[in-house]
């Protein structure tokens, strides 16, 4: 149907083109006249301008007629004028008046004593010295504060003695070495021979008792033995104890002491090192005696730099601030004012003599403008600038009457014989031919413009071939959609031709080859496969795993089995070879292995052919190969 339409519309088209061509025919004719009659009109414009061109030269005509009826002899040196002496003397009298005034806007007092301006600029490096000094002394303040927080963090007791006179510190030493040294507390126990003493005679006496019953004079014996052990241990324990009270009561008066020391000066005599606590005392005092001086270096700076301040405010004659920056731009601003006098007073030399040489120099042209004046026969410069005017006139006219000489030249002949009321009529007729044919050249561009119209409105040669291409294009179409539908209609045939000869009794056969190759290509790994909605392989110890969650390489080896086993079962029917385009990209040795042997297996049947890239895979499969390069003439 498509190509039908196609040919239906290049038909339509080829009829168009036919009265394309006639129009077209008609158009170039119609161009033809229409650039003949531009071409006459030109010519009429052009002789037009010819003539308005000759109209505006007897305008220039009569103005040289007129010229050279004005042009007279005059006698006039003007290389004497072109001295311009009286210009010049004008000008040195206006340079002479300049200068004077400039010498009256020079203010006197510029030129004033300026020794107070110099002293106080003469202070600036003075002023810089103190500027970093004041730095200096900003920075040793802060050292010393550091210092002093240093001394007491290290030291804390040292802020207990900082207000302590000399003397009182020699009596805080004294009261610290008098005192008592602390001993540890300890209590006298009681003798373990004082108890042995007890023992003993307890022992003796209640064996007394007991010998006293049965050998008389031996138990008193006894007896007496152990009271005197007794008391012997009494007598002992007693004076223990007057030992410890007399230890303990020597123990208190220590405490007391030191307590009594804390309590007055404030210090812990426990873990007081004396002279590490007088020496930080004595060395946070000379820092303290450093600020001070500092600080009156500080003060002594600050009062130098507010004097100078004020010196330097007084000679500006405005506020200044009392610090160095301020005071420093005063001082800049007073050595801009000293160059500023210096350069007045250089003017003022300068002016001056050039002042005295200008006068000089006026005197000298007077005596020439003298001179002048009797050379040109006159009395004063306004008769001898009169005298020069004329001259400058005469001098106009004949030029002018030179240029319009030029300017005429081949004209000037025709021009001496052209009457102005014929050359206006001849005008006025050429305007009338001008519009006429330009009335022409519109109608004619208005039938070119409408047949152009009707052209664009036809199919021209383009058209004819692009709808001849189209029709191409879609011959090509079909012809190409016919042959890919055959062949898919043949791939169906030979798809549906195998799997009938997969489902005749040979599917089973084909599982089966698959496991053993499965087996084969896994090394015994998996031993069986199962289908049922979905494929599942089986270990050799027996456990299940879908095929997604397989790796690829063993999901590869499964698909590489069953593939072949299909080869395998319909050899009888359909023997193709097998080709094999890089698909062991993703085994390792031991997988390549196991192909190899599988091959092996398989090419006593069927031809294989394998295609790689990877030479490492041909040196496994120990295989001759042919290599084909890109770009050679067999690849």
């Amino acid at each position: 149907k498509q190509m039908e339409d196609d040919r239906d519309n290049l038909a339509q088209t080829q009829a168009e083109f036919g009265d394309y061509e006639e129009l077209d025919r008609d158009l170039t004719a119609k161009s033809d006249e229409l650039k003949s009659k531009q071409q006459a009109l030109e010519k009429l414009k052009k002789r037009a301008q010819e003539l308005r061109d000759l109209q505006k030269e007897l305008g220039n005509y009569q103005t040289l007629l007129d010229l050279q009826k004005q042009v007279k002899d005059t006698q006039f040196d003007s290389e004497n004028y072109q001295k311009d002496i009286m210009a010049q003397g004008r000008n040195l009298q206006k340079t002479i008046k300049s200068l004077k005034e400039q010498l009256a806007d020079l203010d006197d007092n510029n030129q004033a004593d300026l020794s107070a301006s110099k002293k106080l600029v003469q202070q600036k490096p003075q002023l810089l010295q103190w500027q970093a000094e004041y730095k200096s002394c900003l920075q040793k303040a802060d050292e010393l504060k550091q210092e002093k927080e240093q001394i007491l963090a290290l030291s804390p007791d040292t802020k207990q003695v900082l207000d302590l006179t000399p003397e009182q510190i020699k009596q805080l030493q004294a009261d610290y070495l008098a005192l008592p040294k602390q001993e540890n507390r300890v209590e006298a126990a009681p003798n373990s021979n004082d108890k042995l003493w007890y023992v003993i005679g307890a022992v003796l006496a209640v064996l007394g008792l007991i010998l006293l019953v049965m050998m008389g004079t031996v138990g008193v014996i006894a007896l007496i033995t152990g009271l005197i052990f007794l008391g012997a241990g009494y007598v002992k324990g007693n004076n223990a104890n007057k030992q410890n009270a007399a230890i303990l009561e020597k123990q208190k008066l220590v405490a007391q002491k030191r307590q009594g020391f804390g309590q007055q000066y404030g210090l812990n005599p426990d873990n007081l090192d004396i002279n590490n606590l007088v020496a930080n005392a004595n060395q946070y005092h000379l820092k303290e005696n450093a600020e001070k001086a500092n600080n009156e270096q500080l003060s002594q700076i600050n009062q130098e730099v507010t004097q100078l301040a004020a010196n330097v405010q007084n000679t500006l004659k405005k506020p200044i601030e009392d610090d160095f920056s301020s005071v420093l731009s005063g001082i800049d601003e007073l050595e801009e004012k000293i160059d500023h006098s210096q350069e007045i007073g250089q003017r003022r030399m300068t002016i001056s003599s050039a002042l005295k040489q200008d006068q000089q120099d006026l005197k000298e042209l007077g005596l020439q403008l003298q001179t002048l004046f009797a050379q040109a026969n006159v009395k004063n410069m306004a008769d001898y600038d009169a005298v020069y005017k004329d001259s400058l006139e005469q001098a106009k006219i004949r030029t002018q009457v030179e240029a319009l000489k030029k300017s005429l030249n081949d004209d000037l002949t025709q021009l001496t014989k052209t009457n102005p009321a014929e050359l206006e009529q001849q005008l006025h007729e050429l305007n009338d031919q001008i519009a006429a044919a330009n009335n022409e050249v519109s109608d004619l561009q208005q039938q070119n413009a409408q047949v152009q119209v009707k052209l664009n409105n036809l199919a021209d040669s383009t058209a004819v071939f692009e709808a001849k291409q189209d029709l191409a294009n879609t011959e090509t179409n079909f012809e190409s959609s016919s042959k890919e539908y055959l062949a898919n209609l043949l791939a169906a045939k030979w798809i549906g031709r195998s799997l009938d000869l997969a489902s005749n009794e040979r599917f089973p056969k084909m599982l089966k080859a698959a496991k053993e190759y499965l087996a084969l290509l896994t090394g015994g790994r998996y031993v069986d496969l199962e289908l049922g909605k979905k494929l599942t392989v089986i270990r050799k110890d027996g456990k299940k795993r879908d095929v997604k969650y397989l790796s690829r390489g063993t999901a590869e080896q499964l698909y590489f089995a069953l593939k072949l086993a299909f080869v395998e079962q319909i050899k009888d029917e359909i023997n193709l070879p097998i080709l094999i385009d890089d698909s062991f990209a993703n085994f390792d040795d031991h997988r390549i292995k196991y192909i190899e042997q599988l091959l092996k297996k398989i090419s006593e049947n069927n031809q294989v052919l394998i295609f790689t890239a990877q030479e490492n895979l041909v040196e496994k499969l120990g295989i001759q190969p042919l290599t084909f390069t890109k770009g050679n003439q067999n690849a």
